[in-house]
């Protein structure tokens, strides 16, 4: 069974205008990751294509961005985020229609109270800050970071 997650947005990267989504995970309770614990996890990936493909054809700016982090063509990358792991599994389990398509009151009540981790992979800048406002008006609290920060919508 898959984590219990939600799209939140569907539509052009605003870092290439590629198409992206945006996913929310761990809804059920939070994340298994034992560094960043019971944290809502939210995914940027491309919906056309696995993480790691993305990563080899050069188009994962549409996630990324200009990371230095990122490699070229899927060779030196040293981001922490193994793109064939996580980013993988979400990618897969939305391929799959296993994530919810919530409204904002749906999607607001899930997360209501609780702590969200913007970016888990795919850098929060790509997706427009309204829908991160909308997001989180009833979370407790929220981590992030943008490799973006001197070019993003801040």
């Amino acid at each position: 069974m898959a984590d219990a997650g939600a799209v939140f947005y569907r539509g052009p990267s605003l870092l290439t205008g590629d198409p992206i989504v945006a996913v929310a995970t761990g809804l059920d309770g939070g994340s298994l990751n034992p560094k960043t614990g019971p944290l809502v996890q939210t995914w940027i990936i491309r919906p056309d294509l696995p993480p790691m493909d993305a990563k080899r054809q050069n188009i994962d700016d549409a996630v990324c961005g200009d990371c230095k982090l990122r490699g070229v063509s899927g060779y030196g990358s040293i981001c922490y985020v193994p793109a064939w792991v996580g980013p993988l599994t979400v990618y897969k389990s939305f391929r799959r229609g296993q994530y919810i398509e919530a409204n904002w009151s749906e999607l607001q009540a899930l997360v209501e109270g609780r702590h969200v981790r913007l970016g888990a992979y795919g850098d929060p800048a790509a997706v427009p800050f309204e829908v991160w406002r909308m997001l989180l008006v009833t979370v407790s609290g929220w981590i992030g970071y943008s490799h973006q920060w001197s070019r993003c919508d801040q």
